[in-house]
């Protein structure tokens, strides 16, 4: 990736990202876990004071655990990129900007997650990404393995979205302590609650079988939003193989966004292991 490219800002989902680390999991005593009836749908110099810096770095706490960009190496503004891995699986997360003998690695990046690329440096870029587990990570990736488009599947449900809806970026989310009820899977809690919300992309990824066949963790996936007072059903999809999807949702009502679920309905629904978080949240 050549830095004469487009360099995109990305203003509203970076002051959404780089505000805090996620934790692992989050206090969801603020919700009702119960579905309602009917339906719904060494620190380096920034190159612009404004653009990416060690700052970004920090605000992860990886700045002790991977080595920082030499000051020349930060773009100007912050660029949104996907990883693409080879295999469709998942890419390293090095701690330097290259590989070595024996080395130990940062949380696995996962194909299709969501990047910003802060520098880049020797071939390989510097990024901000969420792991499996919602915590904002700081890692080196092989520059050959980020694309500018979404290497996933993209699913629409609703109708479209409204010219008039606000774009308030990329929420912060956590896992919850506890499982949705009738699963014995856990759902998605945002950090802060988002009023009058009218649509959001569900980011979604089955990462491991442990053990499953495919067709054994595939199938049918029922989303489910909480606006504190129980579960509401807005919409399902196929998952026909183990691919990263994006799945755009438009709601029929503006509601207070405070959790989403997703539910399986497959032969081994408590044996895979998946990430999911929020991309693009819109409010009235």
């Amino acid at each position: 990736m050549k830095r004469y490219r487009r360099l995109l800002a990305f203003l509203c989902s970076m002051l959404l990202l780089i505000s805090l680390a996620g934790t692992a999991f989050a206090d969801d005593s603020g919700i009702k876990n119960v579905i309602k009836d009917g339906k719904s749908s060494t620190p380096a110099a920034s190159s612009s004071q404004n653009g990416p810096s060690a700052k970004d770095i920090k605000a992860t706490g990886d700045d002790k655990k991977i080595e920082m960009p030499n000051a020349s190496s930060y773009y100007a503004d912050y660029v949104v990129m996907y990883v693409n891995a080879e295999k469709e699986h998942s890419v390293y997360g090095h701690k330097q900007p290259g590989t070595k003998n024996n080395e130990k690695y940062m949380p696995t990046v996962y194909h299709g997650t969501k990047v910003i690329v802060l520098a880049e440096q020797g071939g390989f870029s510097c990024v901000l990404y969420h792991s499996d587990d919602n915590a904002l990570h700081a890692a080196w990736v092989d520059t050959d393995f980020l694309a500018w488009d979404y290497p996933g599947r993209v699913i629409t449900l609703g109708t479209q979205q409204n010219k008039t809806a606000v774009n308030m970026g990329d929420p912060e989310v956590s896992w919850s302590k506890g499982y949705m009820v009738g699963t014995k899977q856990k759902y998605t809690l945002l950090s802060t609650p988002i009023e009058d919300c009218v649509g959001f992309t569900l980011d979604y990824q089955v990462t491991a079988r442990n053990g499953a066949d495919t067709k054994q963790v595939t199938g049918l996936r029922t989303i489910y939003i909480n606006d504190g007072d129980g579960w509401i059903e807005v919409g399902e999809f196929d998952l026909t193989k183990l691919e990263p999807v994006h799945v755009t949702i438009t709601l029929q009502k503006s509601v207070t966004l405070k959790a989403v679920a997703t539910v399986a309905d497959c032969a081994k629904p408590d044996t895979f292991q998946f990430r999911q978080g929020l991309l693009d949240v819109y409010t009235a």
